[in-house]
This record gives structure tokens, sequence and C-alpha cells, in this order.
């Protein structure tokens, strides 16, 4: 069974305990869902910083010659560890690692587009 399988099977038995005794654990669940949204954003942060740097980065060392695959690879290694080190990953091995690479680099250009998509921020 994968990850997000075994995951999402697990969640729906915490929904269903939760929905029976939701007055007693809303008080724990309210505190750990706020550090989950904590996480989440400090690694959507770090996540946004690091494309953004390394645009940045190609910007000054080479004006005008620098190409998006080139932007991609280099925020890519950035992105991954960042990934890496989210709770529910943490620790575990990498099963296809052409998948990982892949998913990775799926990631940060879509990170890249969405900060290309505001006026004045350039993720890409």
């Amino acid at each position: 069974m994968s990850f997000l399988k075994s995951f999402g099977t697990i969640l729906a038995r915490i929904i269903g305990v939760i929905a029976g005794v939701s007055g007693v654990i809303n008080p724990l669940l309210d505190q750990h869902v706020q550090t989950v949204a904590t996480n989440v954003e400090d690694k959507a942060t770090q996540i946004l910083q690091a494309v953004m740097n390394v645009e940045a980065s190609f910007a000054a060392a080479w004006p005008n010659t620098q190409t998006g695959v080139q932007k991609l690879q280099a925020a890519t290694a950035l992105v991954g560890p960042i990934l890496a080190q989210i709770d529910q990953i943490r620790g575990r091995k990498i099963a296809n690692e052409a998948k990982w690479v892949a998913s990775v680099k799926t990631i940060t250009g879509g990170v890249a587009d969405l900060l290309n998509s505001y006026e004045g921020v350039q993720g890409s």
C-alpha cells in the first residue's frame, strides 16, 4: 500500500473517532492543527524564498544568459531538502528516486510559475 493510501486510511479512521468525541478532542486538535499550519507555512515560505533566491542569483551572476532549465535545476536542488524535512516524510527512504526528482521539479516549477503570476514577483 502506498504512503498516500495508508495516510488516507489512517486519516479516515481518525476523522471517524473525532466525530464521536469531538467535544473532548477539539481543544487538543485545535493546538495540533495550529502547529501543523505553522509548519506548513514555514516550509512554504522556505520554498518560495529558495526559488526567489535562485532567480536573484542567476540575474546577478549571468544577466540575460540564464535559462529556465538552469534555474529550475538550481532551485530544485534547494527545494528537495526542504521538502525532505516535512514531518510526514522526514527520515523515510525514497523508493523511487526518478519519481522523487520529477515530483520535486514539478513542485519547484509550480512555485516559480506561481511567483511569476504576480506583478513584481519573479520566481524563475
